[in-house]
Order: structure tokens, then sequence, then C-alpha cells
């Protein structure tokens, strides 16, 4: 699924005219880009949700015969659904037997989606990955037992099943993050510049609540710290991704609790899980079966919120990709950079 049914306010005047998904970057509207890269690895049928001079959309798709694929419309002319809303209304357009690729049609990057969905559901915990690499624990199958947060009897986690989503994540610097446990599995969420923290574990509020100065990730100022910066060399190529590991020591800002992030990406408290804090990449993998959690929620929500409200009762997962090169072209500002990340990736 293509989510181009926003409203692009951030690139005025140019959406004053045309929806964001066809202002052009290398000669070839947003959406050109998005579908000619889940064509090459595989997808069949698309989805693409519109609300924004959504006629634009479907005539310019029907010009291009639709590229050669199953190409179905959710129209969203009404209202904007927001994420998880939108994924909910486009589910009769789905096949319920296949993991569904969400993609912002604004993100252009270097990820490896033929990887994030080769390791979607592996046959085992353990799954290679190209160029001999190994991804390990971030993914999790049915007919095993879920992971408890260390010392943590509440809240109570059931076995999981097949209800799952991966989400490709990176370190790069945020200032909204999701916090995920040792093996990978989402946890939490936190706002580094308003503290606010979300999550159904009472230990992930501990560690990050305002109340232990974790929200405040400032310049090296009081009980907080700033969070990492993502230093890693860009690359130019496909790559593997990763599971982010925790062999390095913990480090904690000086007398305080709360985790000090500037030389890991995961932190460690005192007998609580390993924290490993990323940020989203507007990409991941859904599963049809989680359509039935989504029965209660009204017509317009966000699909982060749903999965924080979930992620006690689902395998919610993060892949990581340290070297993952992204733009959110939501600025005029940013179309040159878009020119100049596409000829270098291409």
């Amino acid at each position: 699924m293509i989510f181009a049914a926003g409203l692009g306010t951030r690139l005025k005047p140019l959406t004053d005219t045309m929806p964001k998904a066809l202002v052009r970057v290398g000669g070839q509207p947003l959406l050109w880009h998005v579908i000619h890269r889940l064509k090459a690895v595989g997808v069949e049928r698309i989805v693409v949700n519109v609300h924004h001079f959504p006629d634009q959309i479907i005539d310019y798709l029907k010009a291009n015969d639709h590229f050669g694929l199953d190409i179905r419309i959710s129209d969203e002319r009404e209202q904007l659904l927001e994420t998880g809303g939108g994924i909910k209304k486009a589910r009769p357009l789905f096949d319920p037997d296949s993991p569904i690729l969400i993609h912002n049609v604004d993100i252009l990057s270097n990820a490896d989606l033929a990887a994030l969905l080769e390791n979607y559901c592996p046959y085992s915990q353990t799954s290679t990955l190209p160029n001999s690499q190994t991804l390990q624990q971030s993914n999790y199958c049915p007919n095993s037992q879920t992971p408890k947060l260390p010392n943590s009897p509440t809240p109570q986690r059931s076995t999981f099943n097949v209800q799952r989503s991966t989400l490709l994540v990176s370190p790069r610097k945020s200032t909204r993050h999701l916090i995920f446990d040792g093996g990978m599995r989402l946890i939490g969420w936190y706002n580094e510049t308003t503290g606010e923290v979300k999550s159904p574990f009472p230990e992930v509020h501990e560690a990050f609540s305002e109340g232990q100065g974790a929200g405040h990730f400032s310049e090296g100022q009081g009980a907080g710290c700033r969070v990492q910066e993502n230093t890693t060399p860009p690359v130019e190529t496909g790559h593997a991704l990763s599971a982010a590991t925790s062999s390095q020591p913990a480090n904690y800002c000086p007398n305080s609790p709360t985790p000090k992030l500037p030389d890991s990406p995961t932190p460690k408290l005192p007998n609580s899980p390993t924290f490993n804090v990323q940020s989203f990449s507007g990409i991941h993998v859904f599963s049809p079966t989680l359509f039935p959690l989504m029965d209660e929620w009204p017509d317009r929500f966000s699909i982060i919120d749903f999965y924080l409200k979930v992620c006690d009762r689902a395998d919610i997962r993060g892949v990581a990709d340290d070297h993952l090169r992204l733009l959110d072209v939501g600025k005029l500002d940013s179309l040159a950079q878009a020119e100049q990340l596409l000829h270098s990736i291409q």
C-alpha cells in the first residue's frame, strides 16, 4: 500500500494545484519512484489511497496503464483517515493471505525492500540475508513463546500467533523515537521534545518518563542527555538489514537513572530490559491477521498509535538498518536534496 492521500501542505504552492504524490523529483512523480521500487521486488498488487486531488492520481495511473500491475484505489476523498485508518479502510482490497508492505509516497531511500519482505516471517528465528549477514531475533514466527521483560510480571504477555508487523527503523536523528527491547520487539515510544511516553509497559514509563528527566534530551543539561545522531557513513547500494545488538556497555547520565544515549543505541537500566531506541522510516510490513484488532478503533487513527496499543499482545518487531539513507520529501527545500539522493542511490 502506498500512502498518497496527504494534503502536502509543506510543499505549497506546488500542492495548491496537484497532489503531493505527483510532485516531480528526478523528472518523475514521487508516486512513480515508489511504484517502480515496489515492482522491482516482485509486488504484484498495490493499493493507493487518495484524498487531495484524487482524480489526478487516478488519471495518472490510467494513463500509464497501471504500470502493468493490479493497482487499486482506496478513496478517502470524504475524509483523511491517517495511516491506521487508511489501512483499515483498504482491508477489502488486500489479499487476506499475503503480508502488506506499507510505504509512504514521500519517502525516498536506499532501503532493501526485498530483504524486509523476505524476513517478514522466516521459518526460524535466524535468517540468512544478502552478503552473508544474519538477522537474528528481529523476526518471530508462530508456535513460539513470547519473551518477557526481565523482572517484570506486568502486563502479562500472551503467546504470539501470526499477528505481527515488521517496522524498518534506523538510528537516524529524530525527536520522536520508537523503543524496542533487546529482541527488537516494540515496547514504547517517546518524544524527546515534550517528554511524552507511550507504552503498555510500566518499566518503559519509569525509564523514559518526564518525571525522571528522560523526556528532556537537551544538549547535556540536567539529567537528560541528547539522543545519538546517526554518524554511520552512507552507502550507495543495497545492503542487508540487521537486528541492533546490545554488545556495547551500558551508559548512564551522571547522577541520574536516565539512560544515556549518545554512545550507544542500546542503553540499559539496572534490573530492566535492554532498550533499543530507533527512528521509524515510514516503511513497514503489516499482517492481515492484525485487522481484527482494529475492529474497535475509529475510522481515523495513526498506525503507530495502534502498534503501541497492541504491542503487549501482538508481535510488533523492528528491523534496524544502520546504513539507511532516507529523505522525507515534505518541504520545498528538500526537493534539491531528493535529486541528490536519487542520483547517489540509482
